[in-house]
Protein backbone atom coordinates (compact mmCIF):
# COMPACT_ATOMS: atom_id res chain seq x y z
CA UNK A 1 0.00 0.00 0.00
CA UNK A 2 1.45 3.68 -0.74
CA UNK A 3 1.74 6.03 2.06
CA UNK A 4 3.10 9.60 2.51
CA UNK A 5 6.82 8.09 2.12
CA UNK A 6 5.94 6.94 -1.38
CA UNK A 7 4.49 9.98 -2.10
CA UNK A 8 7.16 12.43 -1.54
CA UNK A 9 9.50 9.61 -3.40
CA UNK A 10 7.49 10.18 -6.20
CA UNK A 11 7.30 13.95 -6.30
CA UNK A 12 11.34 13.91 -5.93
CA UNK A 13 11.26 11.21 -8.77
CA UNK A 14 9.26 13.63 -11.22
CA UNK A 15 11.90 16.46 -10.57
CA UNK A 16 15.21 14.88 -10.89
CA UNK A 17 13.38 13.00 -14.14
CA UNK A 18 12.34 16.99 -15.40
CA UNK A 19 15.55 17.87 -14.71
CA UNK A 20 17.21 15.72 -16.60
CA UNK A 21 14.78 16.52 -19.58
CA UNK A 22 15.37 20.13 -19.82
CA UNK A 23 19.11 19.71 -19.68
CA UNK A 24 18.59 17.02 -22.63
CA UNK A 25 16.29 20.02 -24.23
CA UNK A 26 13.76 17.36 -25.94
CA UNK A 27 11.42 17.33 -23.12
CA UNK A 28 7.98 18.66 -23.65
CA UNK A 29 7.43 21.73 -22.33
CA UNK A 30 3.87 21.51 -21.70
CA UNK A 31 3.82 18.14 -20.04
CA UNK A 32 7.08 19.43 -17.56
CA UNK A 33 4.69 21.98 -16.97
CA UNK A 34 1.25 19.77 -16.12
CA UNK A 35 3.13 17.66 -14.13
CA UNK A 36 4.73 20.05 -12.03
CA UNK A 37 2.01 20.90 -9.15
CA UNK A 38 1.57 16.86 -8.90
CA UNK A 39 5.46 16.70 -7.71
CA UNK A 40 5.73 19.54 -5.42
CA UNK A 41 2.03 18.26 -4.36
CA UNK A 42 3.57 14.77 -3.30
CA UNK A 43 6.42 16.24 -1.66
CA UNK A 44 4.49 18.18 0.66
CA UNK A 45 1.97 15.84 1.19
CA UNK A 46 4.72 13.26 2.13
CA UNK A 47 6.74 15.49 4.79
CA UNK A 48 3.36 16.27 6.26
CA UNK A 49 2.70 19.76 4.89
CA UNK A 50 -0.64 19.99 2.91
CA UNK A 51 -3.43 17.72 3.42
CA UNK A 52 -4.59 15.03 0.70
CA UNK A 53 -7.91 15.03 -0.67
CA UNK A 54 -9.84 12.95 -2.66
CA UNK A 55 -9.55 15.22 -5.95
CA UNK A 56 -5.97 16.50 -5.09
CA UNK A 57 -4.55 13.21 -4.46
CA UNK A 58 -5.99 11.65 -7.78
CA UNK A 59 -5.28 14.82 -9.61
CA UNK A 60 -1.37 14.79 -8.48
CA UNK A 61 -0.81 11.30 -9.49
CA UNK A 62 -2.16 11.81 -12.54
CA UNK A 63 -0.34 14.78 -13.49
CA UNK A 64 2.91 13.02 -12.36
CA UNK A 65 2.45 9.94 -14.30
CA UNK A 66 1.68 12.09 -17.48
CA UNK A 67 4.83 14.17 -16.75
CA UNK A 68 7.00 10.95 -16.28
CA UNK A 69 5.23 8.89 -19.39
CA UNK A 70 5.39 12.06 -21.39
CA UNK A 71 8.92 12.60 -20.60
CA UNK A 72 10.16 8.70 -21.46
CA UNK A 73 8.32 8.92 -25.02
CA UNK A 74 10.00 12.39 -25.94
CA UNK A 75 13.64 11.01 -24.77
CA UNK A 76 12.69 7.38 -26.12
CA UNK A 77 16.58 6.28 -24.65
CA UNK A 78 17.63 5.06 -27.82
CA UNK A 79 14.80 2.10 -27.92
CA UNK A 80 12.32 2.15 -30.80
CA UNK A 81 8.85 3.88 -30.84
CA UNK A 82 6.91 0.55 -30.05
CA UNK A 83 9.19 -0.23 -26.74
CA UNK A 84 9.00 3.83 -25.90
CA UNK A 85 4.78 3.91 -25.98
CA UNK A 86 4.86 0.27 -23.80
CA UNK A 87 7.13 1.42 -21.47
CA UNK A 88 5.43 5.34 -21.03
CA UNK A 89 1.97 2.80 -20.83
CA UNK A 90 3.38 0.99 -17.94
CA UNK A 91 4.66 4.25 -15.84
CA UNK A 92 0.78 5.51 -16.16
CA UNK A 93 -0.52 2.31 -14.65
CA UNK A 94 2.73 2.10 -12.12
CA UNK A 95 1.76 5.87 -11.15
CA UNK A 96 -1.96 6.11 -11.45
CA UNK A 97 -3.50 3.05 -11.20
CA UNK A 98 -2.17 2.68 -7.08
CA UNK A 99 -3.67 6.00 -6.55
CA UNK A 100 -6.85 5.45 -8.09
CA UNK A 101 -7.08 1.81 -5.91
CA UNK A 102 -5.78 3.08 -2.21
CA UNK A 103 -6.59 6.75 -2.24
CA UNK A 104 -10.66 5.84 -2.28
CA UNK A 105 -10.30 3.97 1.15
CA UNK A 106 -8.96 6.76 2.44
CA UNK A 107 -11.24 8.97 1.33
CA UNK A 108 -13.69 9.27 3.96
CA UNK A 109 -11.29 9.69 6.60
CA UNK A 110 -9.05 12.07 5.19
CA UNK A 111 -12.48 13.90 4.71
CA UNK A 112 -13.25 13.96 8.56
CA UNK A 113 -9.71 14.51 9.96
CA UNK A 114 -8.00 18.06 8.65
CA UNK A 115 -4.82 17.29 10.63
CA UNK A 116 -3.03 15.46 13.32
CA UNK A 117 -1.78 17.60 16.37
CA UNK A 118 2.17 16.85 16.96
CA UNK A 119 1.65 17.02 20.30
CA UNK A 120 -1.13 14.74 20.82
CA UNK A 121 -0.99 11.78 23.64
CA UNK A 122 -2.92 9.61 22.41
CA UNK A 123 -2.31 6.21 20.20
CA UNK A 124 -4.37 6.02 16.56
CA UNK A 125 -6.23 3.20 16.19
CA UNK A 126 -9.50 3.08 14.72
CA UNK A 127 -11.82 -0.21 14.83
CA UNK A 128 -12.97 -1.51 11.44
CA UNK A 129 -16.47 -0.60 10.87
CA UNK A 130 -17.03 2.20 13.43
CA UNK A 131 -18.89 4.94 11.89
CA UNK A 132 -17.35 7.58 14.66
CA UNK A 133 -13.96 7.96 15.01
CA UNK A 134 -12.25 6.04 18.12
CA UNK A 135 -8.67 7.97 17.94
CA UNK A 136 -8.58 11.04 20.05
CA UNK A 137 -6.69 12.54 16.82
CA UNK A 138 -9.77 12.16 14.85
CA UNK A 139 -12.36 12.74 17.61
CA UNK A 140 -10.49 16.31 18.70
CA UNK A 141 -10.52 17.15 14.68
CA UNK A 142 -13.94 15.87 14.13
CA UNK A 143 -15.63 17.66 16.95
CA UNK A 144 -13.47 21.07 16.04
CA UNK A 145 -14.95 20.84 12.31
CA UNK A 146 -18.70 21.14 13.77
CA UNK A 147 -18.17 23.44 16.85
CA UNK A 148 -16.68 25.22 13.73
CA UNK A 149 -19.28 24.51 11.26
CA UNK A 150 -16.29 23.93 8.52
CA UNK A 151 -17.02 21.45 6.31
CA UNK A 152 -19.92 19.96 7.99
CA UNK A 153 -23.42 21.59 9.44
CA UNK A 154 -22.41 23.36 12.49
CA UNK A 155 -23.67 20.99 15.71
CA UNK A 156 -21.80 22.38 19.06
CA UNK A 157 -23.61 19.56 21.46
CA UNK A 158 -21.86 16.96 18.77
CA UNK A 159 -18.87 19.13 18.48
CA UNK A 160 -18.56 19.34 22.40
CA UNK A 161 -19.70 15.08 22.70
CA UNK A 162 -16.82 14.65 20.57
CA UNK A 163 -14.22 16.92 22.34
CA UNK A 164 -15.23 15.05 25.58
CA UNK A 165 -14.35 11.72 24.34
CA UNK A 166 -11.08 12.67 22.87
CA UNK A 167 -10.38 14.68 25.85
CA UNK A 168 -11.16 11.42 28.27
CA UNK A 169 -8.13 9.29 26.14
CA UNK A 170 -6.20 12.55 27.33
CA UNK A 171 -5.98 14.56 24.37
CA UNK A 172 -4.40 17.70 25.44
CA UNK A 173 -6.06 20.16 23.07
CA UNK A 174 -9.35 18.54 23.52
CA UNK A 175 -9.24 18.81 27.04
CA UNK A 176 -8.13 22.99 26.37
CA UNK A 177 -11.17 23.30 24.08
CA UNK A 178 -13.70 21.68 26.59
CA UNK A 179 -12.66 24.38 29.10
CA UNK A 180 -13.01 26.77 26.58
CA UNK A 181 -16.85 25.63 26.24
CA UNK A 182 -17.63 25.47 29.73
CA UNK A 183 -16.75 28.88 29.95
CA UNK A 184 -18.46 30.23 27.52
CA UNK A 185 -21.39 27.82 27.45
CA UNK A 186 -21.35 26.37 23.96
CA UNK A 187 -22.30 22.86 22.78
CA UNK A 188 -22.88 22.61 26.72
CA UNK A 189 -24.21 24.61 29.85
CA UNK A 190 -21.81 26.81 31.12
CA UNK A 191 -19.94 25.57 33.90
CA UNK A 192 -17.08 27.60 35.11
CA UNK A 193 -16.45 24.69 38.01
CA UNK A 194 -15.97 21.90 34.76
CA UNK A 195 -14.26 25.08 33.28
CA UNK A 196 -11.55 25.42 35.82
CA UNK A 197 -11.21 21.28 36.06
CA UNK A 198 -10.45 20.65 32.30
CA UNK A 199 -8.12 23.65 32.18
CA UNK A 200 -6.34 22.41 35.32
CA UNK A 201 -5.71 18.94 33.52
CA UNK A 202 -3.89 20.98 30.80
CA UNK A 203 -1.95 23.09 32.83
CA UNK A 204 -0.50 20.71 35.29
CA UNK A 205 0.72 19.00 31.76
CA UNK A 206 2.62 22.48 31.40
CA UNK A 207 0.81 24.06 28.69
CA UNK A 208 1.14 27.96 29.20
CA UNK A 209 -2.53 28.89 27.58
CA UNK A 210 -4.06 26.61 30.34
CA UNK A 211 -2.08 28.20 32.99
CA UNK A 212 -2.85 31.42 31.91
CA UNK A 213 -6.29 30.47 31.86
CA UNK A 214 -6.78 29.01 34.92
CA UNK A 215 -4.78 31.54 36.62
CA UNK A 216 -7.58 34.44 35.54
CA UNK A 217 -10.24 31.82 36.94
CA UNK A 218 -8.52 32.20 40.24
CA UNK A 219 -7.68 36.01 39.75
CA UNK A 220 -11.62 36.96 39.19
CA UNK A 221 -13.15 33.51 41.10
CA UNK A 222 -14.24 31.89 38.42
CA UNK A 223 -15.49 28.44 39.14
CA UNK A 224 -12.99 28.65 42.07
CA UNK A 225 -12.50 30.57 44.33
CA UNK A 226 -10.64 34.12 44.12
CA UNK A 227 -7.40 33.51 45.13
CA UNK A 228 -4.70 35.85 44.04
CA UNK A 229 -1.70 33.65 45.63
CA UNK A 230 -2.95 30.58 43.34
CA UNK A 231 -3.38 33.38 40.26
CA UNK A 232 -0.21 34.31 40.75
CA UNK A 233 1.16 30.74 40.87
CA UNK A 234 -0.17 30.11 37.94
CA UNK A 235 0.60 33.26 36.04
CA UNK A 236 4.34 32.90 36.96
CA UNK A 237 4.15 29.11 35.66
CA UNK A 238 2.83 30.61 31.74
CA UNK A 239 4.87 33.99 31.97
CA UNK A 240 8.21 32.11 32.40
CA UNK A 241 7.20 30.50 29.04
CA UNK A 242 6.58 33.66 27.29
CA UNK A 243 3.14 34.38 27.47
CA UNK A 244 3.00 37.82 27.11
CA UNK A 245 -0.44 37.82 28.42
CA UNK A 246 0.54 36.19 31.54
CA UNK A 247 3.29 38.46 32.01
CA UNK A 248 1.28 41.75 31.86
CA UNK A 249 -1.12 40.04 34.48
CA UNK A 250 1.70 38.95 37.14
CA UNK A 251 3.02 42.50 36.80
CA UNK A 252 -0.24 44.38 37.63
CA UNK A 253 -0.55 41.44 40.60
CA UNK A 254 3.14 43.12 41.64
CA UNK A 255 2.22 46.67 40.66
CA UNK A 256 -1.40 46.07 42.99
CA UNK A 257 0.52 43.82 45.79
CA UNK A 258 -2.49 41.14 44.91
CA UNK A 259 -1.53 37.29 46.09
CA UNK A 260 2.49 39.12 46.13
CA UNK A 261 4.05 41.54 48.03
CA UNK A 262 3.96 44.65 46.17
CA UNK A 263 6.84 45.25 44.53
CA UNK A 264 6.78 48.37 41.62
CA UNK A 265 10.51 46.86 40.31
CA UNK A 266 9.27 43.21 39.74
CA UNK A 267 5.70 44.75 38.54
CA UNK A 268 7.84 46.72 35.78
CA UNK A 269 10.22 44.23 35.06
CA UNK A 270 7.17 41.88 33.63
CA UNK A 271 5.40 44.38 31.83
CA UNK A 272 8.30 45.10 29.80
CA UNK A 273 9.04 41.33 28.95
CA UNK A 274 5.40 41.78 27.96
CA UNK A 275 5.41 44.91 25.97
CA UNK A 276 8.78 43.90 24.14
CA UNK A 277 6.73 41.22 22.57
CA UNK A 278 4.03 44.09 21.63
CA UNK A 279 1.11 43.37 24.12
CA UNK A 280 -0.25 46.74 24.31
CA UNK A 281 -1.87 46.66 27.65
CA UNK A 282 1.44 45.92 29.06
CA UNK A 283 2.94 48.88 27.03
CA UNK A 284 0.41 51.13 28.54
CA UNK A 285 1.23 49.82 32.05
CA UNK A 286 5.01 50.46 31.63
CA UNK A 287 4.31 54.24 30.45
CA UNK A 288 2.00 54.59 33.65
CA UNK A 289 4.92 53.94 35.30
CA UNK A 290 7.84 55.65 33.81
CA UNK A 291 5.22 58.82 33.90
CA UNK A 292 4.77 58.29 37.85
CA UNK A 293 8.23 57.00 38.36
CA UNK A 294 6.59 53.74 40.29
CA UNK A 295 9.86 51.14 40.24
CA UNK A 296 12.14 53.07 37.63
CA UNK A 297 12.94 56.92 37.70
CA UNK A 298 10.31 59.13 36.40
CA UNK A 299 10.98 59.82 32.67
CA UNK A 300 8.52 61.52 30.59
CA UNK A 301 10.25 60.58 27.14
CA UNK A 302 10.23 57.33 28.39
CA UNK A 303 6.46 57.41 28.92
CA UNK A 304 5.83 58.97 25.88
CA UNK A 305 8.10 56.05 23.85
CA UNK A 306 5.22 53.39 25.36
CA UNK A 307 2.55 55.00 25.15
CA UNK A 308 2.82 55.83 21.86
CA UNK A 309 3.70 51.84 21.08
CA UNK A 310 0.25 51.24 22.89
CA UNK A 311 -1.54 54.03 21.30
CA UNK A 312 -0.50 53.27 17.62
CA UNK A 313 -2.42 49.76 18.30
CA UNK A 314 -5.16 51.55 19.28
CA UNK A 315 -5.43 51.30 23.22
CA UNK A 316 -7.86 54.27 24.07
CA UNK A 317 -6.22 55.07 27.20
CA UNK A 318 -2.54 55.51 26.10
CA UNK A 319 -4.08 57.70 23.38
CA UNK A 320 -5.69 60.02 25.51
CA UNK A 321 -2.44 59.80 27.79
CA UNK A 322 -0.33 60.58 24.75
CA UNK A 323 -2.65 63.55 23.80
CA UNK A 324 -1.73 64.72 27.54
CA UNK A 325 1.63 64.79 26.94
CA UNK A 326 1.69 66.74 23.85
CA UNK A 327 -0.97 69.55 25.25
CA UNK A 328 1.85 69.64 27.98
CA UNK A 329 4.88 69.26 26.43
CA UNK A 330 5.80 66.36 28.93
CA UNK A 331 8.47 64.43 27.07
CA UNK A 332 7.49 65.57 23.60
CA UNK A 333 7.73 68.84 22.15
CA UNK A 334 4.35 70.76 23.28
CA UNK A 335 1.92 70.42 20.42
CA UNK A 336 -1.60 71.24 21.05
CA UNK A 337 -2.90 69.83 17.07
CA UNK A 338 -1.30 66.79 17.86
CA UNK A 339 -2.76 66.36 21.63
CA UNK A 340 -6.35 66.91 20.07
CA UNK A 341 -5.66 64.42 16.82
CA UNK A 342 -4.88 62.07 19.64
CA UNK A 343 -7.61 63.03 21.80
CA UNK A 344 -10.37 62.61 18.92
CA UNK A 345 -8.80 59.12 18.17
CA UNK A 346 -9.49 57.73 22.03
CA UNK A 347 -13.05 59.80 21.62
CA UNK A 348 -14.52 57.94 18.86
CA UNK A 349 -13.70 55.04 21.09
CA UNK A 350 -15.53 55.98 23.46
CA UNK A 351 -12.93 57.25 26.14
CA UNK A 352 -14.54 59.34 28.59
CA UNK A 353 -11.77 61.22 29.68
CA UNK A 354 -10.61 61.77 26.17
CA UNK A 355 -14.07 63.11 25.14
CA UNK A 356 -13.82 66.00 27.83
CA UNK A 357 -10.35 67.22 26.93
CA UNK A 358 -11.81 67.14 23.24
CA UNK A 359 -14.46 69.20 24.58
CA UNK A 360 -12.53 71.47 26.18
CA UNK A 361 -10.07 72.12 23.50
CA UNK A 362 -13.36 73.38 21.09
CA UNK A 363 -14.33 75.51 23.96
CA UNK A 364 -10.80 77.06 24.12
CA UNK A 365 -10.28 76.54 20.49
CA UNK A 366 -6.93 75.18 21.82
CA UNK A 367 -5.08 72.87 18.84
CA UNK A 368 -8.36 73.38 17.31
CA UNK A 369 -10.89 76.00 15.81
CA UNK A 370 -13.38 77.23 18.75
CA UNK A 371 -16.86 75.48 18.49
CA UNK A 372 -18.79 76.00 21.55
CA UNK A 373 -21.27 73.23 19.73
CA UNK A 374 -18.49 70.47 19.23
CA UNK A 375 -17.42 71.52 22.65
CA UNK A 376 -20.78 70.92 24.05
CA UNK A 377 -21.33 67.65 22.38
CA UNK A 378 -18.30 65.98 23.54
CA UNK A 379 -19.21 67.23 26.77
CA UNK A 380 -22.26 64.78 26.64
CA UNK A 381 -20.69 62.26 25.28
CA UNK A 382 -18.24 61.78 28.52
CA UNK A 383 -20.56 63.40 30.81
CA UNK A 384 -23.61 60.41 29.88
CA UNK A 385 -20.72 58.38 30.44
CA UNK A 386 -20.83 59.96 34.38
CA UNK A 387 -17.56 62.04 34.16
CA UNK A 388 -18.29 64.39 37.08
CA UNK A 389 -16.10 67.42 35.20
CA UNK A 390 -17.60 66.90 31.74
CA UNK A 391 -21.37 66.51 33.59
CA UNK A 392 -20.83 70.18 35.29
CA UNK A 393 -19.37 71.74 31.90
CA UNK A 394 -22.33 70.74 29.99
CA UNK A 395 -24.37 71.85 32.93
CA UNK A 396 -22.45 75.26 32.06
CA UNK A 397 -23.36 75.39 28.54
CA UNK A 398 -27.06 74.68 29.07
CA UNK A 399 -27.14 77.18 31.98
CA UNK A 400 -25.84 80.11 29.81
CA UNK A 401 -26.61 78.66 26.22
CA UNK A 402 -22.94 78.11 25.14
CA UNK A 403 -23.21 76.44 21.92
CA UNK A 404 -26.28 74.82 23.32
CA UNK A 405 -29.74 75.89 23.56
CA UNK A 406 -30.45 77.34 27.18
CA UNK A 407 -32.19 74.73 29.62
CA UNK A 408 -32.10 75.50 32.93
CA UNK A 409 -34.06 71.94 34.06
CA UNK A 410 -31.30 70.50 31.87
CA UNK A 411 -28.57 72.64 33.69
CA UNK A 412 -29.96 71.47 37.06
CA UNK A 413 -30.16 68.05 36.17
CA UNK A 414 -26.52 67.89 34.62
CA UNK A 415 -25.09 69.63 37.87
CA UNK A 416 -26.92 67.26 40.58
CA UNK A 417 -25.80 64.50 38.32
CA UNK A 418 -21.99 66.03 38.75
CA UNK A 419 -23.02 67.60 42.51
CA UNK A 420 -23.57 63.93 43.64
CA UNK A 421 -20.23 62.70 43.12
CA UNK A 422 -18.99 65.46 44.97
CA UNK A 423 -18.07 68.40 42.47
CA UNK A 424 -17.66 71.35 44.26
CA UNK A 425 -18.74 73.41 41.69
CA UNK A 426 -21.72 71.72 40.73
CA UNK A 427 -22.71 72.04 44.20
CA UNK A 428 -22.27 75.41 43.94
CA UNK A 429 -24.00 75.83 40.69
CA UNK A 430 -26.76 73.96 42.11
CA UNK A 431 -27.18 75.89 44.88
CA UNK A 432 -27.25 78.83 42.55
CA UNK A 433 -30.53 77.67 40.86
CA UNK A 434 -32.17 76.55 44.13
CA UNK A 435 -31.71 80.31 45.44
CA UNK A 436 -32.71 81.76 42.57
CA UNK A 437 -35.41 79.62 40.67
CA UNK A 438 -34.29 78.43 37.49
CA UNK A 439 -35.46 75.22 36.56
CA UNK A 440 -36.93 74.54 40.00
CA UNK A 441 -39.25 75.79 42.57
CA UNK A 442 -37.13 78.54 45.02
CA UNK A 443 -35.68 76.41 48.00
CA UNK A 444 -33.42 77.97 50.42
CA UNK A 445 -32.82 75.18 52.49
CA UNK A 446 -31.72 73.10 49.52
CA UNK A 447 -29.54 76.13 48.26
CA UNK A 448 -28.06 76.10 52.06
CA UNK A 449 -26.79 72.34 52.27
CA UNK A 450 -25.10 72.69 48.22
CA UNK A 451 -23.47 75.48 49.46
CA UNK A 452 -22.61 73.84 52.67
CA UNK A 453 -21.16 70.82 50.91
CA UNK A 454 -18.92 72.97 48.30
CA UNK A 455 -17.39 74.96 51.53
CA UNK A 456 -16.73 71.77 52.98
CA UNK A 457 -15.63 69.96 49.51
CA UNK A 458 -11.99 72.37 48.32
CA UNK A 459 -9.65 72.73 49.35
CA UNK A 460 -8.47 75.80 47.84
CA UNK A 461 -9.09 78.70 49.91
CA UNK A 462 -10.29 81.95 47.55
CA UNK A 463 -13.29 79.04 46.83
CA UNK A 464 -13.37 77.99 50.11
CA UNK A 465 -14.06 81.72 50.82
CA UNK A 466 -16.46 82.57 48.00
CA UNK A 467 -18.80 79.52 48.94
CA UNK A 468 -18.82 80.10 52.47
CA UNK A 469 -19.84 83.86 51.64
CA UNK A 470 -23.07 82.29 49.28
CA UNK A 471 -23.40 79.57 52.13
CA UNK A 472 -24.15 82.63 55.26
CA UNK A 473 -25.88 84.69 52.73
CA UNK A 474 -28.55 81.22 52.15
CA UNK A 475 -28.37 81.06 55.68
CA UNK A 476 -30.06 84.54 56.32
CA UNK A 477 -33.02 83.00 54.68
CA UNK A 478 -33.00 79.58 56.42
CA UNK A 479 -34.55 79.32 60.11
CA UNK A 480 -31.81 78.11 62.82
CA UNK A 481 -34.20 74.97 63.39
CA UNK A 482 -33.72 73.92 59.72
CA UNK A 483 -29.83 75.11 59.33
CA UNK A 484 -29.78 72.26 61.99
CA UNK A 485 -31.26 69.80 60.00
CA UNK A 486 -29.15 70.59 56.71
CA UNK A 487 -25.83 70.53 59.26
CA UNK A 488 -26.80 66.49 60.29
CA UNK A 489 -28.17 66.51 56.35
CA UNK A 490 -24.27 67.22 55.11
CA UNK A 491 -22.96 65.48 57.74
CA UNK A 492 -24.37 61.93 56.67
CA UNK A 493 -23.69 62.89 53.22
CA UNK A 494 -20.03 63.29 54.23
CA UNK A 495 -19.82 59.85 55.75
CA UNK A 496 -21.88 58.14 52.92
CA UNK A 497 -19.57 59.66 50.32
CA UNK A 498 -16.31 59.45 51.78
CA UNK A 499 -13.20 58.68 49.83
CA UNK A 500 -11.89 54.66 50.11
Amino acid sequence: MRGYRWGKFQGWALIVIGALSLVDGRSPLLLNLWGLPGAVAEIAAGYGLVRKSREGIFLFDTCGGLLLAGLLWELRLGVPDRNALALSGAVLCWWIIPAAFYYPKRWKELARVSSVPANSRSTPGASRGSTEPTHADEQYNLGALYINGKGVPQDEKRGASLLLKAAEQGHLLAQLSLGDLYASGHGVPQDYNQAAAWYRKVAEMGNAPAQRTLAFMYDYGHGVPQDYAQAAFWYRKAAEQGDQEAQSNLGYLYQSGQGVPQDHKKAVAWFRKAADQGFVAAQHNLANHYFNGHGVLRDYAQAAIWYRKAAEQGHPEAQSNLGCLFQHGQGVPKDDEQAADWFRKAAEQGFAGAQFNLGSFYASGQGVSKDFAQAAFWYRKAAEQGDPDAQFRLGLGLQYGNGIARDYEQAAFWFRKAAEQGHSHAQSNLGVLNYEGHGMDVNYADSYFWFCLAAAGTALPDQVEAFQDMRDKVARQVSFAQQAHVQERVARWLIEHRPD
